[in-house]
């Protein structure tokens, strides 16, 4: 029981932490800029945090969960990237007359 308690809450986190950045950049809280200087943290942090979750000893599974998790994060970053672009262009559109 605690094998598979520990690998639904694995993989839980996994699948939450790129949503959680691509709401907190639509919120406009966190922009796709400040993502990608601190990537190298989060990468990081990725590696530790599984390394803790993974119920086996082993270094291939903590890799696996990283590399997901990993790969999940730069998804969220081009999410982000692409929403501030939309912003951004949106707010330098020249105004049309309606006439």
């Amino acid at each position: 029981m605690d094998f598979v308690t520990r690998m639904i809450l694995a993989v839980g986190c996994v699948f939450v932490l790129p949503v959680l950045i691509v709401v907190l950049n639509f919120l406009g809280l966190l922009p796709a800029r400040t993502i990608l200087e601190r990537w190298r943290v989060s990468v990081i942090a990725i590696v530790v945090f599984s390394g803790l979750v993974t119920p086996a000893a082993d270094v291939l599974s903590m890799f696996v969960v990283a590399g997901a998790m990993t790969a999940l994060f730069f998804a969220a970053w081009v999410v982000a990237a692409v929403h501030d672009r939309r912003i951004a262009r949106r707010e330098h559109a020249p105004l049309t007359s309606s006439r």
